[in-house]
C-alpha cells in the first residue's frame, strides 16, 4: 500500500459529495475492470463507471447537499493483498425518490461500510455495504410486518472514534499492524 494508493482513495472520497461534477477521482481510483460488489439491489458491477452511474449519481441526485463522512479508514497488507477498509456515513435532506423510496423532505443519513482491495494503484475488487435497511425504518417505509421496523430504537447517526483518530491518512507501521492482527 503506498501513500499515492491512499491520496488517490481520500480524492475519491471528497469527490463523493458531488459524483456528476467530480467523476475523474471516482473514474481514476477504480480500475476499469474492477468488481464491484454493491448490496441489493445494485449487486454486481464492473469499473467505476457503472458504480457512478448506477450507485454514486442517483444517491447525490436523491440527497440534497449529499456529504460523505469517513469515520474509520485504515489501509495496509492482508494475506499480501493491498486493501484499504472504510465505515462512515452518508447525510443529506432526502429530496426525490432512491431506489424505490419515497422522499422525506428532511434530512437522513446512510451508513456504509467499504473494503477496496488495491493493485498497481487502483481499486480492482470492491464490497460496498450500504445500510439500506435502516435508511428504510428511518424514513417509515419498512415493507413487511415483522422485523426492525416495528421497533427501531435508535435511529440516526452514530459518532466515530471520540478522538477523531480513525482516519489514518499516513501509511502505518506494518509490524504494528502484524502485532494487532495477531
Amino acid at each position: 500500500m503506498t501513500d499515492d494508493d491512499r491520496q488517490r482513495y481520500f480524492a475519491m472520497a471528497d469527490a463523493i459529495g458531488a459524483p456528476a461534477r467530480n467523476t475523474g477521482a471516482i473514474m481514476a481510483f477504480f480500475d476499469p475492470e474492477a468488481r464491484i460488489n454493491v448490496v441489493h439491489p445494485f449487486n454486481e458491477l464492473t469499473g467505476g463507471a457503472a458504480y457512478l452511474d448506477r450507485v454514486l449519481v442517483p444517491l447525490g441526485q436523491a440527497f440534497a447537499g449529499l456529504q460523505r463522512r469517513d469515520d474509520i479508514v485504515m489501509a495496509g497488507t492482508f494475506e499480501d493483498q493491498s486493501w484499504i477498509s472504510v465505515t462512515g456515513y452518508y447525510a443529506g435532506r432526502f429530496e426525490a425518490d432512491w431506489i424505490g423510496l419515497r422522499p422525506t423532505g428532511e434530512l437522513c443519513y446512510l451508513r456504509y461500510g467499504e473494503f477496496h482491495r488495491i493493485a498497481e494503484g487502483r481499486a480492482v475488487e470492491s464490497y460496498i455495504f450500504l445500510d439500506i435497511p435502516e435508511l428504510m425504518v428511518s424514513c417509515g417505509q419498512w415493507p413487511l410486518h415483522v422485523g426492525p421496523g416495528l421497533t427501531s430504537g435508535y435511529l440516526g447517526l452514530i459518532q466515530g472514534p471520540a478522538t477523531h483518530d480513525g482516519v489514518m491518512r499516513s501509511i502505518q507501521d506494518p509490524q504494528e499492524g502484524a502485532r494487532s492482527y495477531d
